[in-house]
């Protein structure tokens, strides 16, 4: 006898004989069983009930199953024994999931009039006009600010400095340092130079007159070495990018108020190679760098910079769901409940996604993953099998999941668009059926694409142990890219090139003179020094002395070699020299210049 008709049948007695009778009965019934007692000794203790009638005896096994047969229309399953309130809901969620079933797509009437440039750009509006209006006062006087407070903190530390430090020599820089510092940092990311070094040399296979011209080599590596955006600013130490949090916050406000998008937003993330030791450094294998510090990045479809944000780690703090949730709906804010239309790809959409976004006014476009939570089943489950071409989608609500094969299925979802074929044609001209909402989202997904493409070709950041000066750099020519785009945009010139506006903008930030159309000026007006390491120099006709370099002793490994000058030390001066009288039979060490000629007068 099976289980579940011995239980059926105790039952039976128990109600229609009225059976009474002893544990020892019940003992003896349960041995003869196959071997599952089901009412033992202290059961029979514990579940004993007292009535005028009789005595009833119910085992904990026996009151489950019973509970089951009334509830089940006498069927007994051993996976209803226990529910899980998940299934229940999964079940809920299904049952909400319309098959092949067109709905009305909710209109949000997003208004046109208030998209567009900010601030009036004409044919008087040059482009170092539209650069200051991202990198304006409030930039200029921060990073002035930090940079000389960090100067000034490296310039007293206690460590021992070497002779001749740069370190306890940096001098207070000028809003013009910090102009033409930056204005060097944009023309060196058009060159290819391998060592910064040799961007200031006479080396003539490097040399380009306009660095040297424009600033000292000491005083860039200088400026280039204290350069923050957080020394002396009120930051919250906790943060981990409270090295640059104050400067991205201000470009992030200068982006949105000097542009506000149409309707079609686009979402990915960006990379910032960074092969140094941080920690949040991320890894994305599909990426040109695939190593490096992660931007997500709100974008127009044609490559405008809207709204970014810094991957900092994991967090515990979900309010939306999600952690993906909640970064959406943070790069979102300042455009929601406007009516727009955002395109994701299947690392942010999701079904909760959609309903949130919905509820604000927005609309979603995007790929999906199939393991996604509320997913339904019947769109996503492995034992559907589609021919080439074949579409199947299925209706919650505004929400439409879709799954179409072509080369291979892409599972998709959308609140803005029916998934209807469409006729699109391809880059070869040909005709092709696709659902809308694929075409769409085809279409306006390339924003954050274009915007690193074009940011690539003349990249600023250069190889440094500091991993807050190659984000500012990388905001640098965020901004860059960002005034070009509206200068372009608002002129509607096609043949103005993004070289072409970089350099209008580096010959301003460099005080270059407009007269100076050549590169042999710059070397007619500035006094570059010579080189006189190896070269001697010249013989005085008066006195009759020639001074050289002082060679060399034997095993002497350094570069230079000094000894005290003659004539300082009659003066009762401390100073070392490199160069001697090469006429004198004691061959002197001298100082060039006064020293030399004091000291041959005096003989």
């Amino acid at each position: 006898m099976d289980e579940d008709s011995r239980i059926l049948e105790m039952l039976e007695d128990v109600e229609n004989d009225n059976f009474s009778t002893s544990g020892e009965s019940y003992a003896e019934d349960s041995h003869q069983s196959d071997g599952n007692s089901y009412i033992t000794d202290s059961d029979a203790d514990h579940s004993t009930t007292l009535s005028s009638s009789n005595i009833s005896y119910t085992s904990p096994a026996i009151a489950v199953a019973a509970n089951n047969i009334n509830n089940n229309d006498n069927e007994i399953d051993s996976d209803s024994v226990v529910s899980s309130d998940s299934n229940t809901d999964a079940e809920e969620d299904e049952s909400d999931w319309e098959d092949e079933k067109f709905g009305n797509i909710q209109d949000f009437e997003f208004d046109v009039s208030t998209a567009g440039t900010k601030f009036e750009i004409n044919n008087e509006t040059s482009a170092i006009d539209v650069f200051f209006k991202f990198w304006d006062e409030e930039v200029f006087n921060l990073l002035l600010t930090c940079t000389n407070n960090y100067a000034k903190k490296i310039g007293t530390l206690t460590r021992p400095h070497t002779k001749g430090s740069r370190a306890k020599n940096i001098t207070k820089i000028t809003r013009e340092d910090l102009e033409k510092f930056i204005g060097l940092c944009l023309l060196k990311s058009q060159l290819k130079i391998p060592i910064l070094r040799k961007a200031f040399s006479n080396n003539p296979m490097y040399y380009h007159p306009i660095f040297n011209y424009t600033m000292s080599g000491r005083k860039f590596e200088k400026i280039l070495r204290c350069f923050n955006s957080s020394e002396g600013v009120s930051i919250n130490p906790c943060d981990r990018l409270h090295k640059v949090s104050t400067l991205v916050d201000i470009l992030k406000n200068k982006f949105q108020s000097n542009f506000s998008p149409y309707e079609a937003l686009s979402l990915d993330e960006s990379m910032l190679l960074w092969r140094g030791r941080l920690l949040f450094r991320q890894y994305i294998k599909n990426k040109k760098n695939k190593y490096g510090i992660k931007f997500f990045e709100l974008c127009t479809p044609d490559g405008y910079v809207l709204n970014t944000e810094i991957y900092k780690g994991k967090t515990d703090q979900v309010s939306n769901g999600s952690k993906i949730n909640d970064l959406v709906i943070r790069l979102m804010k300042p455009y929601l409940n406007k009516g727009h239309h955002l395109y994701m790809d299947n690392f942010y959409n999701s079904v909760d996604l959609s309903n949130i976004l919905y509820k604000k006014k927005t609309h979603t476009t995007g790929t999906l993953r199939s393991n996604r939570k509320k997913n339904p089943k019947s769109i996503t489950t492995k034992t559907l099998k589609l021919k080439f071409g074949q579409h199947v989608f299925a209706k919650k609500g505004p929400i439409y999941v879709s799954r179409w094969r072509d080369k291979r299925e892409v599972l998709s979802i959308t609140t803005g668009h029916k998934p209807e074929m469409v006729s699109v044609k391809n880059k070869y001209g040909q005709q092709k059926m696709k659902p809308k909402h694929i075409a769409e989202y085809n279409l306006n997904m390339s924003g954050i694409d274009r915007s690193d493409q074009m940011i690539s070709y003349y990249s600023s950041p250069r190889k440094t142990i500091r991993w807050y000066k190659k984000v500012i750099f990388h905001f640098l020519d965020i901004s860059v890219w960002n005034a070009y785009y509206l200068y372009k945009k608002s002129l509607s010139t096609s043949n103005y090139r993004f070289i072409d506006f970089r350099e209008a903008i580096i010959q301003k930030l460099i005080y270059l003179p407009e007269n100076i159309i050549h590169g042999n000026q710059l070397i007619k007006n500035k006094n570059i020094r010579r080189n006189m390491n190896n070269l001697p120099r010249p013989t005085s006709p008066i006195l009759g002395h020639m001074q050289e370099k002082i060679p060399h002793p034997p095993g002497w490994k350094r570069s230079g070699y000094f000894l005290r000058c003659r004539q300082c030390t009659k003066q009762k001066k401390v100073k070392q020299t490199s160069w001697r009288c090469k006429m004198c039979p004691e061959q002197p060490p001298l100082c060039p210049g006064i020293c030399f000629s004091m000291y041959h007068k005096l003989e």
